[in-house]
């Protein structure tokens, strides 16, 4: 029989710490701190230093450090490694690998400003979904009974609430279903 270990979050925090202290592959503080600089209002990140001494490296002291993935995300590399930019500028700010995953709050995934990203678990980050095409989240229009719906997801599965005159009346009774579902109020999108 399996047994099941449940972790103080500060438990989970020291155990993520000791992973990446005994993962080679991850680039440490320090050597971050060596090689670029993080600009937190604008999200990106310069490097200081050709990466290679002989110097004959495709990236120089003083450019931008990253490009967009197949995702949307920015990806940058630091020797040798490839990461996801808003986790290194977390780690970059705090010192510390995020324990979760980083989600950002407007919802634009290569807007990797400090203020816009969040430590949120896989749970809290699906809350924080794309806008439809209603302008609302968790409203849609349902051309057969020509009203507007309202639906949320919580826990994998679907949960109606109805069709509504309007798409405004539509995502308040998302809003309203979202503050009572959702384990953090932070991750209910009001508009």
């Amino acid at each position: 029989m399996t047994k099941l270990f449940i972790l103080s979050h500060t438990e989970a925090r020291k155990r993520a710490a000791d992973a990446v202290l005994k993962a080679p592959e991850y680039v440490t503080h320090k050597r971050l701190l060596e090689l670029v600089q993080y600009a937190p209002e604008t999200g990106q990140f310069v490097r200081r230093i050709n990466p290679r001494k002989d110097g004959q490296s495709r990236w120089k002291a003083g450019t931008v450090s990253g490009s967009k993935n197949a995702d949307g995300y920015v990806c940058t590399q630091i020797d040798g490694r490839k990461y996801l930019a808003h986790r290194l500028a977390w780690f970059y700010i705090y010192g510390e690998w995020p324990l979760h995953q980083i989600d950002h709050i407007n919802r634009i995934k290569y807007d990797n400003r400090i203020e816009n990203l969040r430590e949120a678990t896989n749970k809290q980050n699906s809350e924080n979904k794309r806008i439809g095409e209603s302008g609302f989240i968790g409203v849609s229009f349902d051309s057969r009974k020509r009203k507007w719906r309202a639906r949320i997801m919580h826990n994998h599965k679907e949960i109606w609430l109805g069709h509504y005159e309007n798409a405004e009346s539509a995502h308040a009774a998302y809003i309203d279903a979202a503050k009572k579902l959702f384990t953090h109020s932070q991750f209910v999108i009001s508009k």
